[in-house]
Protein backbone atom coordinates (compact mmCIF):
# COMPACT_ATOMS: atom_id res chain seq x y z
CA UNK A 1 0.00 0.00 0.00
CA UNK A 2 1.33 3.46 -0.74
CA UNK A 3 0.98 6.23 2.08
CA UNK A 4 0.21 9.59 1.45
CA UNK A 5 3.48 10.32 1.76
CA UNK A 6 5.02 7.91 -1.06
CA UNK A 7 6.62 4.99 0.98
CA UNK A 8 5.31 1.80 0.93
CA UNK A 9 3.54 0.07 3.33
CA UNK A 10 3.29 -3.84 3.82
CA UNK A 11 -0.44 -5.05 4.62
CA UNK A 12 -2.27 -8.14 5.30
CA UNK A 13 -5.76 -8.32 3.75
CA UNK A 14 -8.32 -11.63 3.37
CA UNK A 15 -10.19 -13.23 0.91
CA UNK A 16 -12.93 -15.28 0.04
CA UNK A 17 -12.26 -17.39 -2.98
CA UNK A 18 -14.98 -19.74 -3.86
CA UNK A 19 -12.87 -22.32 -6.13
CA UNK A 20 -12.37 -25.83 -6.51
CA UNK A 21 -9.02 -26.04 -5.65
CA UNK A 22 -6.08 -24.19 -3.92
CA UNK A 23 -4.42 -24.08 -7.33
CA UNK A 24 -7.63 -21.93 -8.64
CA UNK A 25 -7.97 -20.19 -5.84
CA UNK A 26 -4.32 -18.65 -6.50
CA UNK A 27 -5.33 -18.12 -10.16
CA UNK A 28 -8.19 -16.43 -9.62
CA UNK A 29 -6.81 -14.28 -7.08
CA UNK A 30 -4.03 -13.03 -8.94
CA UNK A 31 -6.02 -12.61 -12.11
CA UNK A 32 -8.42 -10.06 -9.72
CA UNK A 33 -5.05 -8.29 -8.51
CA UNK A 34 -3.71 -7.81 -11.65
CA UNK A 35 -7.18 -6.07 -12.63
CA UNK A 36 -7.01 -3.87 -10.63
CA UNK A 37 -2.95 -2.96 -11.54
CA UNK A 38 -1.99 -4.54 -8.05
CA UNK A 39 1.06 -6.89 -9.15
CA UNK A 40 3.38 -6.64 -6.04
CA UNK A 41 1.54 -9.07 -3.82
CA UNK A 42 2.14 -12.42 -1.93
CA UNK A 43 -0.36 -15.03 -0.98
CA UNK A 44 0.64 -16.07 2.24
CA UNK A 45 -1.91 -18.77 3.18
CA UNK A 46 -4.83 -20.67 1.12
CA UNK A 47 -7.46 -22.80 3.59
CA UNK A 48 -10.80 -23.92 3.21
CA UNK A 49 -13.44 -22.30 5.30
CA UNK A 50 -16.89 -23.59 6.34
CA UNK A 51 -19.33 -20.64 5.27
CA UNK A 52 -22.22 -22.93 3.77
CA UNK A 53 -23.81 -19.29 2.59
CA UNK A 54 -22.46 -16.25 0.57
CA UNK A 55 -25.00 -13.26 0.64
CA UNK A 56 -23.45 -10.51 -0.80
CA UNK A 57 -24.85 -7.06 -0.95
CA UNK A 58 -26.68 -6.67 -4.44
CA UNK A 59 -26.06 -2.44 -4.36
CA UNK A 60 -23.16 -2.09 -6.79
CA UNK A 61 -21.82 0.61 -5.29
CA UNK A 62 -21.93 -0.92 -1.41
CA UNK A 63 -19.32 -0.35 0.90
CA UNK A 64 -20.41 -3.02 3.89
CA UNK A 65 -18.29 -5.02 5.86
CA UNK A 66 -18.58 -8.61 5.76
CA UNK A 67 -19.99 -10.57 8.67
CA UNK A 68 -19.91 -14.65 9.92
CA UNK A 69 -22.69 -15.07 11.08
CA UNK A 70 -23.10 -19.03 13.20
CA UNK A 71 -26.97 -20.42 13.46
CA UNK A 72 -28.10 -23.58 14.92
CA UNK A 73 -30.59 -25.82 13.15
CA UNK A 74 -32.53 -27.20 15.69
CA UNK A 75 -33.68 -31.30 15.23
CA UNK A 76 -34.80 -33.76 17.07
CA UNK A 77 -33.20 -36.75 17.73
CA UNK A 78 -35.71 -39.71 17.21
CA UNK A 79 -33.73 -42.26 19.20
CA UNK A 80 -33.25 -40.17 22.16
CA UNK A 81 -35.91 -37.22 21.99
CA UNK A 82 -33.46 -34.97 22.56
CA UNK A 83 -33.20 -32.01 20.28
CA UNK A 84 -29.87 -31.02 18.74
CA UNK A 85 -28.01 -28.15 17.06
CA UNK A 86 -26.44 -28.47 14.12
CA UNK A 87 -24.16 -25.11 13.34
CA UNK A 88 -23.77 -23.80 9.77
CA UNK A 89 -22.23 -20.62 9.12
CA UNK A 90 -23.16 -17.97 6.42
CA UNK A 91 -21.11 -14.86 5.28
CA UNK A 92 -23.09 -11.90 4.69
CA UNK A 93 -22.29 -8.34 3.32
CA UNK A 94 -24.29 -5.65 4.81
CA UNK A 95 -23.51 -2.14 6.82
CA UNK A 96 -23.45 -3.39 10.56
CA UNK A 97 -24.09 -6.04 12.21
CA UNK A 98 -28.05 -5.28 13.17
CA UNK A 99 -28.54 -5.40 8.89
CA UNK A 100 -26.18 -8.83 8.63
CA UNK A 101 -28.53 -10.46 11.42
CA UNK A 102 -32.08 -9.08 9.61
CA UNK A 103 -30.83 -10.57 6.55
CA UNK A 104 -30.11 -14.47 8.16
CA UNK A 105 -33.65 -14.23 9.84
CA UNK A 106 -35.12 -13.35 6.92
CA UNK A 107 -33.25 -15.93 4.70
CA UNK A 108 -34.18 -18.25 7.43
CA UNK A 109 -37.71 -17.38 7.92
CA UNK A 110 -38.32 -19.13 4.18
CA UNK A 111 -37.15 -21.86 5.32
CA UNK A 112 -39.28 -24.82 7.23
CA UNK A 113 -37.31 -25.52 10.00
CA UNK A 114 -36.33 -24.28 13.82
CA UNK A 115 -32.98 -22.27 13.78
CA UNK A 116 -31.28 -20.43 16.57
CA UNK A 117 -28.65 -17.33 15.19
CA UNK A 118 -26.60 -17.86 18.20
CA UNK A 119 -23.68 -14.83 17.00
CA UNK A 120 -22.86 -12.23 14.14
CA UNK A 121 -19.34 -11.07 13.71
CA UNK A 122 -17.83 -8.82 11.74
CA UNK A 123 -15.11 -10.28 10.01
CA UNK A 124 -11.58 -8.47 8.18
CA UNK A 125 -12.77 -10.00 5.09
CA UNK A 126 -11.30 -7.71 2.13
CA UNK A 127 -13.37 -8.86 -0.65
CA UNK A 128 -15.35 -11.92 -1.54
CA UNK A 129 -14.56 -13.35 -5.32
CA UNK A 130 -17.28 -15.66 -6.55
CA UNK A 131 -16.28 -18.65 -9.06
CA UNK A 132 -18.97 -17.87 -12.00
CA UNK A 133 -22.56 -16.29 -11.78
CA UNK A 134 -23.95 -19.67 -11.82
CA UNK A 135 -22.82 -20.72 -8.39
CA UNK A 136 -24.09 -17.37 -6.42
CA UNK A 137 -24.50 -19.07 -2.95
CA UNK A 138 -28.37 -17.73 -2.91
Amino acid sequence: MTMENGTQKQVTESYIIDAQSFTEAEAHLTKEMTLYGINDFKVTSLRITNYSKIVPDNNEDSTGSWFKVKLNIITLNERTGREEKKPIYWLIQALDIDKARRIANERMGQVMCDYTCEAVSETKITEVYLHSPFTSHE
